[in-house]
């Protein structure tokens, strides 16, 4: 399966899950980078390794390091986009499974 292919029913399977359009162009919005990513390491998604999604957090990283909001929502949608495929069987475990979000606690605003 291409990744056009599952990016399509990854979105219909937001969609299915009564998320928001501008949820579902939030995901996509934030996976194009790491699919484009990919393609310049001639890296297929579908079997990207754990070491990869490493590197790609820590390209996000020297890139975001001092907005943890936005590497967090890239991160995020990276894991979803990957637990997607592992439900769906496309692939049997997902790399993701231990990629780690910053934390964005400290963001909100004190009462």
């Amino acid at each position: 399966m291409d990744t056009k292919q599952t990016l399509s029913e990854f979105q219909t399977f937001l969609a299915a899950k009564g998320r928001t359009a501008s949820t579902q162009d939030g995901y996509q919005r934030n996976l194009k980078p790491y699919l484009e990513w990919c393609e310049g390491k001639d890296i297929d998604p579908q079997y990207a390794k754990r070491k990869d999604l490493r590197a790609y957090s820590e390209h996000l990283t020297a890139l975001y390091g001092d907005k943890p909001y936005t590497l967090c929502v890239r991160v995020r949608s990276v894991k979803a986009y990957y637990r997607y495929l592992k439900q769906s069987g496309v692939i049997v475990s997902s790399p993701a499974d231990h990629l780690t979000e910053p934390n964005t606690r400290h963001l909100l605003p004190r009462n």
